[in-house]
């Protein structure tokens, strides 16, 4: 019996949507674009609202183009633009816009945070060095100066995973998106409570961390606004590079993948 499965992909300019056969091979697709708000200079926002029905939108063409009904979706996982920060309050709402990978405005707090934790430190424990538009710049700079924003948040989340918390209700990321948030022990594949402390986040902010490969939960509440009923599985999924080189078969020591995107 054939199966089908449901891809998303929310990028930086659009969303995309696919619909793929269980061999891999794909069977339909649809997408929609969006802006990224310059308000002003050195910020880059977007609206989770509008990424998540731009996601149901492509999601009912890519069903009507394949001509399935969502009945039809046996799974659906994601992969999406990464470091960029989702914040939400106490009843799972955005306070903001989310503040994506290409703001800038923390360039000097990344500076600060580099002094505060020490460089090399850093490095060793997250592999990679800080810059503007990660989480924990962004999250650096949101305490010091929009210290009343600050107040209401109560859950950091990243982009694709926002997606996946409206799919299924769940506050959860996985390792290859934790990595990119400089807030992540990449060796111990958990959230540097070192870090958290010395930036003064709660820990409890941050989503609990899974497989990427792991079932999550169901979908619920998604079939007035994308045709998929409730109780279709839901899988983690990853960030949009560390997927792109799996699928490119970049999974051995020495393999290189190049990509010409929108952050270069």
């Amino acid at each position: 019996m054939s199966y089908y499965l449901l891809g998303i992909d929310l990028g930086t300019s659009g969303v995309r949507a696919g619909i793929f056969h269980g061999d891999g091979s794909c069977l339909a697709a649809a997408a929609r674009t969006y802006t990224i708000e310059t308000p002003s200079p050195g910020r880059a926002e977007q609206y989770p609202r509008v990424w998540w029905i731009s996601a149901c939108e492509s999601i009912k063409e890519a069903l009507d183009t394949a001509g399935l009904s969502g009945k039809n979706i046996t799974g659906i996982s994601f992969s999406g633009q990464m470091h960029g920060t989702v914040l939400l309050d106490r009843d799972g709402s955005p306070v903001v816009p989310a503040i994506i990978w290409a703001d800038t405005r923390s360039a000097d707090d990344c500076r600060e945070c580099e002094e505060i934790i020490d460089k090399e430190r850093l490095g060793k424990i997250t592999m990679n060095r800080i810059f503007p538009g990660t989480q924990a710049a962004t999250l650096h700079w949101l305490k010091k100066h929009e210290k009343e924003t600050w107040q209401k948040v109560r859950r950091v989340l990243t982009p694709k995973d926002y997606l996946r918390y409206r799919m299924c209700g769940l506050f959860n990321t996985e390792p290859s998106d934790a990595s990119g948030t400089l807030l992540f022990d990449v060796g111990l594949r958990e959230w540097s409570k070192e870090i958290l402390d010395v930036l003064g986040i709660p820990v409890e902010y941050m989503p609990f961390v899974v497989n990427s490969d792991q079932h999550i939960g169901e979908t619920e509440g998604m079939e007035d606004s994308a045709g998929i009923p409730d109780g279709v599985s839901v899988v983690m999924g990853g960030g949009d590079q560390p997927c792109a080189a799996l699928g490119n078969g970049v999974i051995d020591e020495g393999a290189m993948l190049v990509t010409i995107g929108t952050g270069g």
